[in-house]
């Protein structure tokens, strides 16, 4: 996982994307490389990259439905890259 800057936030980890969506993040961009996909979201000026992966880490939870809708939308966007 790597700091685009401030604003946005790239990852290659499906799980940990599924659950930025799922907290309300919005993905910006996903691009290929090296034969990984990484999606791109846009930080919100309230939150921090430390925050979300602290809490991500910590296991923080979020609505059941919300993740397995955010791993499958996710899943989706793997052939369009």
């Amino acid at each position: 996982m790597n700091d685009i800057d401030d604003d946005e936030y790239e990852t290659n980890d499906l799980y940990f994307a599924a659950y930025l969506r799922a907290k309300g993040l919005v993905m910006v961009d996903m691009f290929r490389d090296r034969g990984k996909v990484f999606w791109v979201f846009e930080i919100p000026k309230n939150r921090t990259v430390r925050e979300l992966t602290t809490t991500w880490f910590a296991g923080d939870e979020v609505p059941a439905l919300e993740f397995a809708n955010a791993v499958k939308t996710l899943k989706s966007t793997l052939t369009n890259v």
